[in-house]
């Protein structure tokens, strides 16, 4: 066992005899690393498949409940964000409708000599201009904490395939990729788990 100087991060690796691994029966050994911190957890398994010369880990089994549950945080406030996304457009065109009509109705109004009538016009419009602003406003923010959303979220992503290689490692890329893209938490979830959907 091994404890970080600077944050007291626990770093524990053991080699346990597994009667499982080999097929034909003969048994084996597992290597289990333990840590809170998925980034240390990578950079390891990294150095002892560089130094052991191993291309692809086959036979892995991960549990980092902390990661997946901040990988499904993220994704569910970006389902909020692309809801509220769609609820800011509706209401921009349903505010841009109603300001076309008020221009119109300005026009009209200021046309026939009822500049009481313009004026009330232009007060409303421009009420319904400052709704779009605020909306315009409110959708760039959205779209700013959608977008750090996702690349924290792709951070996580990636440390999760690095911890396989090769093609385990680009499926569980293109598997949470995806989910991310549908926003599907259960896929997200499960690919980051088993890092592979059968």
């Amino acid at each position: 066992s091994f404890v970080s100087a600077q944050d007291n991060t626990k770093l524990t690796i053991r080699v346990v005899e597994d009667h499982k691994v080999n097929r034909g029966g003969g048994g084996g050994e597992t290597v289990r690393i333990e840590c809170e911190d998925l980034f240390l957890i990578v950079g390891v398994v990294r150095s002892l498949c560089r130094t052991l010369k191993v291309d692809s880990l086959e036979n892995l089994e991960t549990s980092f409940p902390l990661v997946v549950r901040q990988a499904a945080e993220l994704l569910s406030e970006m389902q909020e964000g692309s809801r509220l996304g769609k609820r800011l457009r509706a209401e921009c065109a349903e505010n841009a409708g109603v300001m076309d009509a008020l221009m119109q109705k300005a026009d009209d109004s200021a046309s026939i000599g009822d500049f009481r009538a313009t004026r009330r016009a232009h007060i409303d419009l421009r009420q319904s201009t400052e709704r779009v602003i605020d909306a315009v406003r409110r959708r760039g923010v959205t779209s700013t904490e959608m977008r750090e959303r996702g690349m924290k979220l792709d951070s996580l992503i990636a440390a999760a395939a690095d911890l396989r290689g090769g093609r385990q490692r680009q499926r569980v890329m293109e598997e949470c990729r995806k989910a991310k893209k549908t926003l599907d938490v259960r896929t997200l979830v499960k690919a980051l788990q088993l890092g592979d959907l059968v």
